[in-house]
């Protein structure tokens, strides 16, 4: 019997309105199997990293989960396509997520043209677009048996009020330019930079396995100082073979002498970059080297070509972080998730982890176990 991720499955709902083709399908596809993915991803002006096959096959290698990725097809090409991937297990039920560990993963979906046609510009608002995907997604919750599934970008499926939970989100304007940029960043942020270069601390990226080693370290460090478990090893190593070194991404550290004490990781797709990870040393953080990270990664970012850098999402609970973001004169928005029960087809409310009573157990908790208990959380909890 075909893989579920191979075959073309016929769709339950087909389009109503808008592409050329009203009785076009949506189908069930593994990106890692389909040779035309990236190059029709890449030519969509609203696709990001997240939608490309590399960081598929980063979560496939790291977590297992499989990928069952939606797409529509007008006379054999696509003309919208939604990433969407099954979690989960026997021990919390599987689910389905778009996409699990992303911060926003919209459909990618065409706009109707003058004369008629669908082509590959983007315009997310209209629902006889949007429900094709969805009600697959639905059918194939029924058949996998999923409990629920996630959407991580709710706005593109329904009002605001109803998320199930939410965020805020952070953008750096980068199309004028790094000098623009930089001009627009708060005087205290500046002073910040001088403080870190004045003290001697130096900048250096990459994309090999010793750039992503040493920021897992600083990335332990941090997570135990937040109270919560670090992304295991593997996670990171998969990303640096698959996303990194083909040139999706860098590693940004910070160097004291030759010692890392900053890192962050960002994604790059076309105009837009994405700070994905960041974690630092605290007995060194006088020295303001995360704000050195940040100098950095718009240098880096606006002389790559991009044109944005999305600064991912804060808890609203965390004025700190949303502070130090909006220091970068960046733009602020809501980014909302939105998790159904498939029974009930209700809203399913979702706390925000970033806070709770397992974050004081995992400040206390010795470093090895805390990095093997996060090997399976993070497989389960996605």
């Amino acid at each position: 019997m075909a893989s579920p991720t191979t075959r073309l499955e016929p769709a339950t709902a087909t389009a109503r309105t808008l592409l050329p083709n009203p009785g076009s399908e949506v189908e069930v596809v593994d990106p890692l199997l389909s040779p035309g993915w990236d190059a029709w991803v890449s030519r969509h002006p609203g696709a990001t990293v997240f939608h490309r096959s590399a960081w598929c096959r980063t979560l496939v290698d790291a977590y297992g989960f499989t990928p069952l990725y939606l797409i529509r097809k007008d006379e054999g090409s696509p003309v919208a396509a939604w990433p969407l991937m099954e979690v989960g297990g026997t021990l919390r039920g599987r689910r389905g997520a778009s996409l699990p560990f992303t911060d926003h993963c919209p459909p990618l979906l065409p706009t109707p043209q003058p004369t008629g046609t669908a082509d590959v510009p983007g315009d997310l608002g209209d629902v006889a677009l949007r429900e094709p995907l969805l009600a697959k997604a639905f059918d194939l919750g029924r058949q996998r048996r999923w409990h629920s599934l996630e959407l991580r970008e709710a706005a593109t499926w329904t009002r605001e009020d109803r998320a199930s939970v939410r965020f805020f989100g952070h953008t750096i304007d980068l199309a004028e330019g790094e000098a623009a940029a930089l001009h627009r960043c708060d005087s205290a942020v500046r002073r910040s930079i001088r403080k870190a270069e004045a003290s001697g601390l130096r900048a250096v990226h990459g994309q090999d396995s010793h750039a992503i080693r040493a920021y897992a370290r600083l990335h332990a460090l941090t997570r135990r100082r937040h109270g919560l478990p670090p992304q295991p090893y593997p996670f990171f190593s998969a990303l640096q073979r698959h996303v990194l070194s083909p040139g999706l991404g860098t590693v940004l550290l910070v160097l004291k002498d030759q010692t890392p004490i900053a890192g962050a990781v960002f994604l790059f797709s076309g105009p837009q970059a994405i700070y994905k990870f960041g974690a630092s040393d605290e007995t060194h953080q006088a020295l303001r080297p995360n704000n050195l990270v940040f100098r950095e990664a718009i240098r880096l970012c606006a002389r790559q070509g991009a044109t944005s850098l999305d600064l991912g999402r804060t808890s609203l609970a965390n004025e700190g972080l949303r502070r130090f973001k909006r220091g970068w004169g960046s733009s602020e928005r809501m980014v909302s998730y939105l998790r159904y029960d498939l029974r009930t087809r209700q809203t399913i409310p979702t706390p925000d982890r970033a806070s709770g009573w397992h974050t004081l157990l995992f400040q206390h908790m010795p470093q090895p176990l805390a990095s093997l208990i996060g090997r399976f959380v993070y497989r389960l909890a996605a």
